[in-house]
């Protein structure tokens, strides 16, 4: 079964806000990508959105998974720090 975890969070002390996605293979996790923001410099593919690299990957797996009629499960959460 692939589980597919989507959280948000804000860390209400800081005020910055992040996304994560992880994909997990029968409770092991596989890979994830998250992206957070920061300082406006920071705020670059280079720096905070360099995981944006690794979506291909992350739809590859979940397509695959679809293709071979494996069971997947989505999941939302959202969390304050």
């Amino acid at each position: 079964m692939l589980r597919i975890i989507e959280t948000y969070s804000i860390d209400e002390v800081y005020y910055q806000e992040s996304y994560e996605i992880e994909l997990y293979q029968d409770d092991v996790r596989i890979t994830s990508v998250r992206f957070h923001d920061g300082e406006s410099e920071d705020n670059t593919i280079s720096r905070n959105f360099n995981d944006v690299n690794r979506i291909t990957d992350l739809m590859i797996i979940a397509y695959n998974a679809g293709k071979n009629g494996e069971e997947m499960v989505f999941k939302n959460s959202e969390s304050k720090e």
